[in-house]
């Protein structure tokens, strides 16, 4: 429980001059298996938030956000962790004990979607730093606090649209965007 109480005194003063991600990653994925960052368009879209640390942790502290053209309306957060806030406002997560396994399910975010058309191309949801915080944070077992990575899913209406690169396999060319099109490659 100290590292819990730790990493919110530490939100008060914390104030990094550059961004290094030791404590691991909180990254929102397509599966409970952790296997995809690209998660489909539908009418109830899931989103698997898993915090992945080397060196074991006890906690973290993030919230989501959606990028602004993704036309879904959060619903709820289903926890696995003792959570205080949900993922919208922030979150702050104490695992009660070390937890070493390297990879720990933290909630499943329900969205309503299916909204979304071809024309709407790659939207995210990212882990980001909770309100109070300038970074997204993790708790270590060795009692430490750490700047943490935020994670991006990609979301889309077909798997084979954005990779988990964030680019669409293919760029469509419109008159509109040919001159930025030819920009990209100095032509």
């Amino acid at each position: 429980m100290r590292q819990f109480i730790c990493i919110l005194a530490l939100s008060t003063v914390f104030a990094p001059t550059a961004v290094c991600a030791f404590g691991g990653a909180i990254s929102p994925l397509q599966n409970a298996l952790a296997s995809s960052c690209t998660v489909l368009d539908q009418e109830t879209s899931v989103v698997y938030v898993f915090h992945t640390a080397s060196d074991g942790t006890t906690g973290a502290r993030y919230s989501l956000r959606k990028s602004p053209n993704l036309p879904w309306v959060w619903i709820q957060d289903l926890n696995f962790e003792n959570v205080i806030g949900d993922s919208q406002s922030g979150v702050t997560v104490d695992y009660g004990e070390c937890d070493e396994t390297g990879l720990v399910l933290i909630q499943i975010v329900q969205w309503a979607g299916g909204n979304m058309t071809a024309d709407d191309g790659c939207q995210t949801v990212t882990a980001v730093a909770h309100p109070e915080d300038a970074t997204v944070l993790s708790a270590t077992c060795s009692g430490t606090q750490e700047v943490a990575g935020g994670g991006t899913a990609i979301v889309s209406v077909d798997f084979g649209r954005c990779p988990c690169g964030g680019f669409p396999d293919t760029v469509p060319v419109h008159e509109s965007t040919w001159g930025a099109i030819k920009e990209l490659w100095g032509n």
